[in-house]
């Protein structure tokens, strides 16, 4: 009911609620943590004498009559589902206005815990426990409810590292209660879905968006982006995917679907198990979790021991077998050799994941699944396909697995529950037939079926590859007919040196590892050149031989804008050109107003797209237009003056004898010159007769 093991490494705090008593039974021995709505302490069990957990509520939560009442009914609706993944509800009640619950005390401590102390849980580590939330949430999800809260606090473990999921529904019913500190706002929308910050109706999908941004943070420490105020960080839910760490490694892709923004693109737990069974073939074994536990409640004196009752489902009723069945008893076909599995009736509750044998790993799994009770109807199909996500499923081949399953479950019910035909029959050949037929026969001549699977390259899912009789044989009424069922063609590793390769290179290095090019995916990238593949779009890094392999291909890096650099020196705008990775191309035009230097225009113009990495033109001012300097000989010097200002040239000094005629200039008459350029008039000598009249 809350994260146990947080925060100091003497969690059992004194509080003012050490050696109360709650419901006559509980009597508090010690604080474990502070939360934004409760105390989580210790206590005892004075009726069994073990140690229990018990939440107080804030005295405020119960001083609000129509709140209490809605939390006292989240956590009687919780205590109906009953799951061994599910955190055991002991009791409650109202003790004056402090609401308090209490359950069973997970000493193994919390993922929060371990993320607090800097511990990570490797991908595989962090599978095992997506594969125990993704079957609890999809018990849940079947009994129709959802958790509404997941979060690293949420997820416990006890001391044999078996998870356990606590505070369902009660998230929920908090949403709006006051908080004593308004910092805490951003922590209530956290984890939650996009759908949960706004008036949309709740799915069991919420929980897995929920379950992606936990295991991200489990694996990387990097926990979901929020915006500084919790109105802001539901916006950016509604708005932004989630974002997923590489350190994932085959994880992300099943987990990518979960973090997706709408629900209906998101999968259900059922299809995530599927694919995270599938994703473990590729992953090595994981090491035992680093439980931080409960640091100081070795010091308690211990309660008087009593055998504690564990929960246990009732019985099954399996259709064709005399009385109900246990959950978790095998079902098995007789006179079939010790070195072959024998049949079991199995669901995806139950299958364990298959890692891959990879060296230098640990070889201990990280916790045990507990054996689940009878589930309830799928709260969906096993894979749902819409027409407009064709390219964007689970593979095919995990589908067969669980319809084989089922089959199982199908032929086990025949074994043991036909009657037979009486007498010999001769055995055909079922060699490609499939199993359902099969079965249909054994049951018209009373023959018991050993079911036996395994991987054939080039044979159908569902079909049968061997059989024991051959055909032709005789067999009686009650005897046993072996057959072997096909998966699917062998699993192959998809290979990695994919991504770099043209799609044309992709075919022939996919082809080489009996792979087919499948759906291809374009999309920009700033570093992968057009053409060029990214990665290969799959949830896991195998593929039953000759099937397809999903691409995403880069069509280069996305256009860009061509910025307004109008009015901006050439070096300016050429900066900012190169910062679009676009580049700059000078096109010098006279402009007697603008500045040379000055950007006039661009091609293409401002606001228009351009390819990344191509030219734009700019227009760049060189100032006035050059002029020649006139011819101003025998002129008057002022008249001399007057012209040459009106060619924008600028008078600057005489030579000569004043009041002379001009005769020349310097720079000279008929050179070339820039707008501006200093003049200099070169006056005319006196005559010798006005000389020697001056004279």
């Amino acid at each position: 009911m809350g994260n146990y093991a947080q925060g100091a490494m003497n969690p059992l705090e004194p509080t003012d609620l050490v050696d109360r008593i709650f419901g006559d039974r509980f009597r508090v021995v010690g604080r474990v943590e502070t939360g934004p709505h409760a105390e989580v302490c210790v206590a005892v069990d004075l009726d069994a004498g073990e140690h229990v957990a018990l939440k107080v509520f804030d005295q405020a939560l119960g001083e609000d009559p129509d709140l209490a009442e809605r939390i006292i009914e989240a956590i009687d609706d919780a205590a109906e589902v009953r799951h061994p993944t599910l955190v055991e509800i002991i009791d409650r009640g109202i003790a004056g206005v402090r609401i308090w619950v209490a359950s069973e005390l997970c000493t193994g401590g919390s993922l929060r815990s371990m993320l607090a102390l800097g511990e990570r849980l490797t991908p595989s580590q962090a599978l095992v426990m997506s594969l125990e939330c993704a079957r609890v949430l999809d018990h849940v999800h079947g009994h129709g409810r959802v958790h509404q809260g997941l979060k690293p606090e949420n997820i416990l473990f006890s001391d044999d590292q078996r998870l356990r999921i606590t505070d369902m529904g009660l998230s929920a019913v908090l949403a709006d209660a006051p908080l004593a500190d308004a910092n805490r706002s951003v922590d209530r929308v956290r984890y939650l879905a996009p759908e949960q910050t706004e008036s949309a109706p709740v799915t069991g999908e919420a929980d897995l968006y929920s379950l992606a941004l936990v295991v991200n943070e489990a694996v990387s420490g990097q926990g979901p982006a929020v915006a500084d105020t919790a109105v802001g960080t539901a916006a950016l839910r509604r708005t932004t995917q989630a974002e997923l760490a590489s350190d994932l490694g085959a994880l992300r892709s099943p987990l990518e679907r979960c973090g997706r923004i709408h629900a209906e693109d998101r999968p259900e737990a059922d299809e995530l198990t599927i694919a995270l069974l599938a994703a473990a073939e590729t992953m090595s074994r994981p090491g035992p979790l680093p439980l931080i536990g409960i640091p100081g409640l070795g010091l308690l004196d211990p309660p008087t021991p009593v055998q504690p009752v564990a929960f246990e489902p009732g019985p099954v009723e399996v259709p064709g077998l005399d009385g109900p069945v246990e959950p978790g008893n095998l079902v098995a076909v007789p006179d079939v050799p010790d070195e072959v599995e024998r049949v079991a009736l199995e669901d995806l509750d139950r299958a364990e994941p298959t890692f891959a044998d990879l060296d230098d790993v640990e070889e201990p799994v990280a916790f045990d699944a507990p054996t689940s009770p009878a589930q309830a109807a799928s709260s969906g199909t096993v894979f749902r396909q819409d027409a407009e996500d064709l390219d964007d499923h689970l593979p095919s081949w995990p589908l067969f697995v669980l319809g084989g399953l089922v089959a199982l479950a199908v032929a086990a019910w025949f074994v043991l529950g036909s009657a037979g035909g009486g007498g010999a029959a001769s055995v055909p050949n079922l060699i490609g037939a499939e199993e359902a037929e099969v079965v249909a026969l054994a049951e018209e001549s009373g023959w018991q079926v050993s079911r036996l699977e395994t991987r054939l390259n080039g044979s159908t899912p569902g079909s049968i590859v061997t059989q024991d009789p051959a055909a032709g044989a005789e067999l009686d009424d009650g005897e046993t007919l072996t057959i072997t069922v096909s998966l699917g063609s062998e699993m192959v590793e998809i290979p990695d040196d994919v991504t770099g390769l043209t799609i044309e290179q992709a075919r022939d290095r996919l082809s080489v590892a009996n792979l087919v090019v499948g759906a291809v995916t374009e999309e920009n990238s700033e570093t992968v050149d057009a053409g060029v593949v990214i990665d290969v779009d799959e949830p896991t890094r195998q593929k039953p031989a000759g099937e397809s392999v999903a691409l995403r291909v880069s069509i280069g890096p996305e256009a860009r804008v061509v910025p307004d650099v109008i009015g901006t020196s050439i070096s300016d705008a050429t900066a900012v050109l190169a910062a679009l990775r676009l580049q700059a191309d000078e096109q010098l035009v006279f402009d007697p107003f603008a500045e040379a230097g000055t950007v006039l225009g661009s091609l293409p113009g401002a606001g228009e797209p351009a390819a990344a990495d191509s030219q734009v033109l700019l227009q760049v001012s060189a100032g006035p237009e050059p002029v020649v300097i006139p011819d101003v000989t025998d002129l008057a010097l002022a008249d001399a003056v007057d012209i040459i200002e009106s060619f924008g040239l600028i008078f600057a000094d005489t030579q000569g004898t004043p009041g002379e005629p001009v005769i020349g200039t310097f720079p000279d008459i008929g050179q070339t010159v820039d707008v501006g350029t200093e003049i200099t008039i070169v006056l005319g000598e006196p005559s010798d007769e006005e000389a020697a009249e001056d004279g």
